[in-house]
């Protein structure tokens, strides 16, 4: 056990030291567009629960350099390195906490067919299956590895078949193995394995935010199409594609102002112009512009290169759950499922969140009782603030809120118009004078909204949902905006975790419509947990 506990401090130091490496000399810092706090975020997958690392003034690991690699491949092998060590740290927690549960700190020794093992054997038989498993499963695709949600679930899937391994061994084979060391140890690794992977990740987003580690990309499509799409690379910097230039029909003679790109040529002079790019991805857009012959001739020569090519359909806002390849008599066909808002997976989503509610409602009782208090005796007026917000269908009720403004502020409005800091049809002014002592320390920290956990027990309401609208703001939606009402408003959303009150009226819509497109119940647990980050750092919160 002496060797395994050493073991993990120094694997640990291979992943932490990813945020100190300085850039390659050949990788190139690009300055993009200010990143949108959820599409580089879902692009990238779920995110689960924060990761402690204990930070180790260690430097990585000399790894020596390929003579003509290109830049992309010496960072990603770098990338796999850290995950591996991450997967061996992961490997030797679960061994060490599943040791400490079954023994208790004794000394007793491992038994099988009555024989005595030291406890480590367990580490050197899991370690070669451990790492094999995610070998073939994949779970080191460059491809996927620090943006794909994928490489969790292959983990997972590793995890899954190392139990169903052990079972078969012990009920089929014969072999001892301790039920209760079964329960401990791969809940354990499973933990520590997703963890591990965030914590990389985060690191690996870390330097991309900088401009480095980053693929180089060439956009082929219409004008409109690679304008949509370098827009939205650029925003999500966690994605790792850097746009350095386009071929749309007309060449250079077409200017992207806003954009600051720059033209290449036309479609058709890629495949010919491929062999003089230095890149490492090529992503079409807008399909029509490339027959199957120049495709298939673009593939082919893009074949051995090691440069992907990516089919990028034009519809941005819909994730990758609902876009399932479907291929029909040999052709390739995509299919878009309908949003989710609806059946069994929206009925658990009400169930657990109701149950949830409540007995938050019962655990934070003491806290809500301190801050009516403190609402009652700082200013004149009742404790709870009752406005008609509007619910799914178009259906209103009351929303409750502690008051944070004086009694009567809804009657000030008229009066401050002119004052809105906000566009489109919020109304929102940063130094609200209508906001009282106490009432502006709730808004920072989002306390004024506890008591809608009640709208979510009485079923008005979800946890996580699009933002509640007045029915003056949904008297003016035109268009799609209607859509934010096909589920439950929510007491946190993508508008909370992405910037909430700074946020402009058509970003706001924009995040709400994206929840309703692709909600899931994933999508649900990683917004909850941005929501403590966001709300403990009170930004955009007046």
């Amino acid at each position: 056990m002496a060797e395994g506990r050493d073991l993990v401090p120094r694997a640990v130091a291979v992943i932490d030291s990813l945020d100190h490496l300085e850039p390659l000399p050949d990788e190139r810092v690009v300055t993009s567009t200010s990143p949108s706090a959820v599409d580089g975020r879902i692009a990238g997958g779920a995110d689960p629960v924060p990761v402690l690392v204990a930070p180790v003034p260690l430097h990585w690991p000399e790894l020596a350099d390929v003579p003509g690699e290109p830049p992309r491949g010496q960072w990603e092998r770098k990338l796999v390195l850290a995950l591996v060590s991450a997967d061996v740290i992961a490997l030797a927690c679960a061994v060490t906490l599943s040791w400490l549960a079954r023994y208790r700190f004794t000394n007793e020794n491992l038994a099988f067919w009555g024989y005595r093992f030291p406890y480590g054997v367990l580490a050197l038989v899991a370690l070669p299956l451990w790492l094999c498993g995610l070998v073939i499963r994949g779970s080191y695709d460059r491809s996927i590895i620090g943006s794909s949600p994928t490489e969790y679930s292959r983990v997972a899937g590793v995890v899954m078949g190392l139990l169903m391994l052990v079972c078969a061994l012990s009920f089929v084979g014969s072999v001892p193995v301790s039920r209760g060391l079964i329960a401990v140890f791969f809940p354990a690794l499973l933990a520590f394995s997703l963890l591990g992977r965030y914590g990389v990740r985060k690191r690996l987003h870390r330097r991309r935010a900088k401009g480095n580690a980053l693929r180089r990309v060439v956009l082929v499509g219409d004008r409109a199409a690679v304008s949509n799409l370098t827009t939205h690379l650029r925003r999500s910097p966690h994605a790792g594609y850097e746009v350095v230039g386009a071929y749309v029909p007309g060449g250079s003679s077409v200017v992207f102002d806003d954009l600051d790109l720059e033209v290449l040529g036309e479609p058709d002079q890629l495949v010919s112009d491929i062999s003089q790019q230095e890149i490492d991805a090529v992503a079409v857009s807008g399909h029509d512009l490339f027959q199957n012959e120049s495709l298939r001739s673009l593939a082919w020569k893009l074949h051995g290169t090691g440069i992907q090519l990516l089919m990028a359909p034009d519809m941005a806002e819909i994730a990758g759950p609902r876009i399932v390849s479907r291929p029909a008599g040999g052709l390739p066909m995509l299919l878009v499922e309908e949003p989710r808002t609806g059946g069994p997976a929206q009925f658990v989503k009400a169930l657990t969140e109701r149950g949830a509610a409540a007995v938050a409602l019962f655990v934070l009782s003491p806290v809500l009782a301190a801050i009516a208090a403190a609402v009652k005796l700082t200013s004149p007026g009742p404790v709870l603030f009752r406005q008609t917000r509007v619910a799914r269908d178009g259906n209103e009720f009351a929303m409750l809120k502690f008051r944070s403004m004086v009694d009567g502020a809804d009657e000030q409005v008229d009066e401050l118009t002119e004052q809105n800091d906000h566009d489109g049809v919020l109304f929102k002014i940063r130094e609200d004078p209508r906001v009282t002592r106490v009432g502006r320390f709730m808004r920072r920290y989002s306390l004024d909204e506890l008591p809608q956990l009640w709208n979510v027990v009485r079923g008005d309401m979800s946890i996580v949902g699009p933002r509640p609208p007045l029915p003056t703001e949904v008297s003016q939606y035109g268009g799609d905006v209607g859509r934010r009402l096909m589920v439950k408003p929510g007491i946190t959303g993508l508008w909370q975790v992405s910037g909430r009150s700074d946020l402009s009226w058509d970003e706001s819509v924009r995040l709400d419509l994206y929840y309703v497109e692709n909600w899931s119940l994933t999508l649900d647990l990683v917004i909850v947990g941005k929501t403590v980050k966001a709300v403990l750092a009170g930004s955009g919160a007046y």
